[in-house]
């Protein structure tokens, strides 16, 4: 009980002094805080110069420094840049002040602040159509004629600046008598001769007997700077302004001085604030930073004074001593010359010169502490005594601490090396199970292609697909266990995203008939396709994440979506979302659902499968490709997982390809489908490409709206995608009635659009006629190939051609009477391509595939052989890569030139056709001007 009343009056006493010690360090008083609200104001800045010089960074730095010290005003800065030293004709002025008229003539600007007499004088001009009451401030270096002084409105005013170099070479000279050689360094350019008059000065007031002038004004930039790093300690450099050398280079003058300073072996002098930094050790300068201020000081008054306050005019405002330290001290130049007064930048202050105030409160701070510290001391004695026990007691506890610390860091390094030596041995096994597996796999795949009972052919194609779910476990497993080794890379190769995205769709459809799911890839048309990254790794996220939302969705609609986020040159980051109406999550089922080996809960297993391993996989691939797995679900109403990709871009070649449907540009197309998101879609793919389009969700509203556009006298409705599954009146019926009305002057082409197999729904649609089927999910290359096959007719048009061949091509003539082999599947194209060749004097020859164009060939060597081939890529029987293969093998077809013809604009073949041994290609359809090039380009030297 005594030492604990002891213990309290001790901490009373501790307690006491530590308010002391606060109410010393709160001594100073603190002025209260200004609530007023500042009041705001404009400024409208007027720069002659760029924006990235030297002058215009610091000028505005100054401003913003400036701002940073005032309450009582808000400060709303305009900064316009003109350029004037790279723009300067009237025209320009003109139109610049014509848009400063549209951008401030309604806008209140308290005051114009002006730099350079360039740019005063026409701002004078032209200021009564613009801001005619708003007082202005200039400043700048010149003359006062340069400025007009004499005929200034009385509302403007502002400060003047020399540009001088003879008070720096003066100063230099006499501080170091044993120079005798003064360099000067200045540009021959239009906008350096502004300036000869400070050079011409400099010989006159300097230059003599002993002290000679050397001008290095009729060297380049190169030649300075190697003479410079020779010249001897008895010289100095003047440098004043260089914007273009002898050889005609034009530079920067802070690049230059910089170059120059930095070879140099003697000090070099300027006459610029804005270079110091650069190397140059300085000089009297003309400051922009000082004349900044002081033209914000002055403009300050005017805005809060008001109208009565008339600024004024301040000569030779802004000239200082300006020195580098670091500069000097390589130089082995004492701040003892410099001339009194005179700014020294970037000097390293110790820490007494910086912080004397805060030093000496620190100092008594401690006094303070120490007293209190010794008071401590006496206590502390007093309590040892009752410590020792506690330090012994402490001690055991430490040394039981150590041991079990000890333990558990072995326990630590014996799970780490379990855990990678199991990482280790799943990477080995699912390596040595795969090989048996693809064995098993590829028997069970050939095997039913044989003549088996029913019986067996259940029993193997159970096999296959077991094989293949189990394989796919392995899968997951070996990349797992890659994750857990470290061991998982991503590569970095340029690949097309309309490829994945087809390759998805081409892996995940077969599952798609088996559930009433409607599947929507919505890709926004702007992505761009050409990408570096890992192809197969974003497939197989997508894969994932997609046939989870299929496996989880019994009926409803699946989404596939990309978004561009953030498209640059070189850099493209883009949005991946897959969205489903499936069975979704709960909140707590959601952060569990990225763990390794986790799904929702045990019943998913059961009732889906997997081995929750996808996830886990799908979540550390986006990670490696710079990006987030998300999640947002709601039980019992869906899920949509997202994820951004950071991707590198490159500009693949032919790839910006015009599109060809310059002809149905504008043209009216109907959509027809119950499923708001599925129209939508399809009508940003049209869209895109320049159709006009209009939906409708039911067959009824289709037909009305089809006889409308015939009936209006307009445009009627030319092509229409018509949903086969919708509720109340289907696809199929809206078809029969359309094609019924005897009323309608234009029948549309119709092409349907299926989600259930074109097999079924031909089946069910013998009666009526349709131009062409596409299954869903559309992908944009699908539909521009199918309405290329559906609008042939109207892409060849006579006008088209007419429209084209008003661009003859040179060596056109010489070429006519050539016989060509057209190698095409398509009639219409076949047709196209006779027409466009005859019309010109060919000899045309037609085969339907590959192989028929072969036997053509061939036949052609015993009489006239052919002088060039248009080879289709796609055909059956042969398709063009395997003719061509053909041909290039045949050493009499060496030199026959070999065209590929291939419709697929979007996905750009020309690099794979001409890996393939083709010669050149063209898109599909056929642009005449660009065939006949073709022809002239390729069959001239070969004939």
């Amino acid at each position: 009980m005594k030492l604990r009343g002891e213990s309290v009056r001790q901490g009373k006493t501790v307690l006491l002094l530590f308010l002391i010690l606060f109410r010393l360090g709160m001594a100073a008083s603190v002025r209260a805080q200004d609530v007023t609200e500042p009041v705001a104001k404009n400024i409208l800045f007027l720069s002659i110069y760029q924006m990235d010089l030297p002058v215009s960074r610091l000028s505005m730095k100054t401003i913003q420094a400036e701002i940073a010290k005032i309450k009582d005003l808000k400060l709303n800065f305009y900064y316009e840049f003109l350029d004037l030293n790279r723009f300067s004709g009237e025209d320009y002025l003109r139109a610049m002040f014509d848009l400063f008229k549209l951008k401030y003539a309604n806008k209140r600007v308290d005051l114009v602040i002006v730099i350079n007499h360039r740019m005063l004088k026409p701002w004078l001009q032209h200021r009564d159509t613009i801001l005619p009451d708003t007082p202005v401030i200039f400043y700048g270096t010149g003359r006062e004629e340069d400025f007009a002084l004499d005929r200034l409105p009385p509302d403007v005013g502002g400060v003047m600046g020399e540009e001088e170099f003879t008070t720096s070479m003066r100063w230099f000279l006499n501080t170091n008598p044993g120079v005798d050689e003064v360099v000067l360094v200045h540009g021959v350019g239009p906008i350096d001769q502004l300036f000869v008059n400070m050079v011409d000065e400099v010989r006159d007031k300097v230059c003599s007997d002993r002290v000679r002038c050397t001008d290095w004004s009729g060297l380049p930039v190169t030649e300075m700077k190697r003479r410079a790093a020779l010249l001897k300690k008895n010289s100095v450099i003047l440098y004043t302004l260089l914007f273009e050398d002898a050889a005609g280079q034009q530079h920067k003058p802070i690049d230059v001085v910089r170059e120059i300073a930095s070879a140099a072996s003697v000090p070099v002098l300027s006459g610029y604030d804005q270079f110091i930094g650069t190397g140059t050790i300085g000089g009297y300068m003309y400051s922009v930073e000082a004349q900044t201020s002081a033209v914000m000081q002055m403009g300050l008054m005017v805005l809060r004074e008001g109208p009565d306050r008339k600024p004024t005019v301040m000569k030779k405002g802004g000239n200082q001593f300006i020195f580098d330290y670091r500069a000097l001290k390589r130089f082995d130049i004492g701040l003892s010359t410099l001339p009194p007064g005179s700014i020294v930048k970037n000097r390293q202050y110790s820490v007494f010169e910086l912080y004397p105030k805060e030093i000496a409160a620190v100092l008594s701070t401690l006094l303070v502490l120490l007293v209190l510290v010794v008071f401590l001391g006496r206590q502390t004695k007093r309590l040892n005594s009752a410590q020792a026990g506690l330090i012994e007691l402490n001690e055991s506890l430490e040394d039981e601490v150590r041991s079990r610390t000890v333990e558990i860091v072995s326990a630590k390094e014996q799970a780490e090396a379990a855990n990678k030596a199991k990482s280790v041995f799943l990477a080995n096994m699912s390596h040595e199970i795969r090989t048996p597996m693809n064995a098993i796999i590829g028997l069970a795949h050939l095997t039913l292609k044989t003549d088996l009972s029913a019986k067996q052919y259940d029993y193997v194609a159970k096999i296959e697909q077991s094989a293949g779910t189990l394989l796919a476990i392995i899968n997951d497993i070996l990349d797992f266990s890659k994750i857990e080794a470290d061991k998982l890379d991503i590569e970095v190769t340029e690949f097309d995203l309309n490829e994945v995205m087809d390759n998805l769709l081409n892996m995940i459809m077969v599952k798609i008939p088996k559930r009433r799911l409607e599947l929507v890839f919505d890709l926004d048309p702007t992505l761009p396709t050409s990408l570096k990254g890992d192809p197969l790794r974003l497939g197989q996220v997508l894969l994932n994440l997609l046939n989870n939302a299929i496996k989880f969705t019994e009926n409803g609609e699946v989404v596939v979506a990309a978004r561009p986020v953030m498209i640059e040159k070189d850099l493209a980051v883009i949005q991946f979302s897959i969205h489903d109406t499936g069975i979704g999550m709960s909140p707590d089922q959601q952060q569990a659902v990225f763990g390794s080996f986790a799904q929702a809960d045990s019943s998913t297993t059961r009732r889906y499968g997997g081995t929750g391993l996808g996830l886990t996989i799908s979540k550390k691939l986006v990670e490696m490709m710079g990006g987030k797995l998300t999640v947002e679900s709601e039980l019992g109403v869906g899920s949509t997982f997202s994820f951004t990709a950071k991707f590198g871009r490159y500009e693949k070649d032919n790839e910006e390809r015009s599109m060809p449907f310059e002809l149905l540009r504008g043209m009216r197309v109907l959509v027809v489908d119950d499923n708001d998101l599925c129209g939508m879609v399809l009508k940003g793919h049209l869209e895109s490409i320049g159709f006009a389009v209009e939906t409708s969700n039911s067959g009824a509203e289709a037909i009305n709206i089809i006889k409308r556009a015939d009936g209006s006298g307009g445009q009627p409705i030319e092509l229409v995608f018509m949903d086969w599954k919708m509720v109340g009146q289907d696809g199929i019926e809206t078809i029969r009635k359309i094609q019924q009305k005897d009323d309608l002057n234009h029948l549309p082409k119709i092409i349907v659009v299926t989600a259930y197999g074109a097999e079924n729904m031909e089946k069910q649609a013998d009666d009526v006629s349709f131009d062409g089927i596409l299954s869903k999910p559309l992908t944009q290359s699908a539909l521009l190939n199918k309405i290329m096959v559906v609008m042939g007719d109207q892409l060849v048009s006579p006008k088209a051609w007419q429209s084209n061949l008003q661009e003859k091509t040179a060596g056109l003539e010489q070429i006519r009477g050539a016989r060509i082999l057209v190698i095409e599947d398509d009639k219409i194209n076949q047709q196209v391509a006779r027409e466009l060749l005859k019309k010109e004097g060919f000899i045309v020859a037609v085969a339907e595939n590959g192989r028929v164009g072969l036997d053509l060939l061939y036949a052609s060597l015993e009489n006239d052989p052919f002088d060039a081939v248009l080879m289709d890529i796609q055909m059956p029987v042969m398709d063009g890569y395997a003719a061509t293969e053909k041909i290039r093998k045949d050493d009499r077809f060496s030199n026959l030139p070999v065209i590929a013809m291939t419709a697929d604009a979007i996905r750009g073949v020309s690099e794979k056709a001409l890996g393939e041994g083709m010669d050149d290609f063209i898109s599909k359809p056929v642009d005449p001007a660009v065939l006949y090039r073709t022809l002239v380009k390729w069959i001239g030297p070969a004939r």
